[in-house]
């Protein structure tokens, strides 16, 4: 597995950031019941989950927001539209691995990514903002319609996005979307 480092206190590993760390039983076994014994429901991951997780969610009767990681630096023009489609069919493969485990609530795409736009270490200092803002609603939109394509109208699990200090993005949300 990997990881970045271990907590101040030594109790936790800190995983890098996009892992799918989600594998420790003897973890899954300790969280998942706190998380039951605390009478919540629900986790959302923030990366793929995996097979032990969902068993384990199962065994606890808590209910997982399967997330899906998109690199927060990415350019959502896509000047290689290859790139994008890739993308798509990676999710579109996630959902159609896990789609029929009871454990599944929804699909989460992204992880406040809305917070990178044009970060100036990757994109200098020219970046059009009100592009990539299209490009990843865009994106986001394209692959909540691949995710209920693939698991079927009348069976398909809802796609959430996770995103931070949206209110200046909601009305470019909507033009994109109308």
């Amino acid at each position: 597995q990997r990881f970045s480092s271990t907590s101040p206190d030594a109790s936790s590993i800190c995983y890098a950031s996009g892992t799918d760390n989600y594998q420790d039983l003897s973890v899954l076994d300790r969280d998942l019941k706190l998380i039951r014994d605390m009478k919540a429901n629900t986790i959302r991951t923030w990366a793929k989950v995996t097979p032990e997780l969902l068993s384990k969610a199962n065994e606890y009767g808590i209910k997982v927001i399967a997330g899906y990681w998109i690199e927060h630096n990415t350019d959502f023009t896509f000047p290689d539209p290859a790139k994008r489609q890739a993308l798509i069919n990676d999710f579109v493969s996630y959902v159609n691995t896990y789609k029929n485990d009871p454990a599944i609530l929804m699909w989460g795409l992204s992880n406040e990514n809305n917070m990178q736009f044009c970060n100036t270490c990757v994109f200098g200092l020219i970046c059009d903002r009100d592009a990539q803002v299209n490009g990843y609603y865009r994106l986001m939109n394209d692959m909540a319609l691949a995710a209920r394509s693939a698991e079927g109208l009348s069976a398909y699990h809802p796609t959430t996005i996770v995103l931070a200090n949206t209110p200046d993005l909601i009305p470019q949300l909507k033009t994109v979307l109308n």
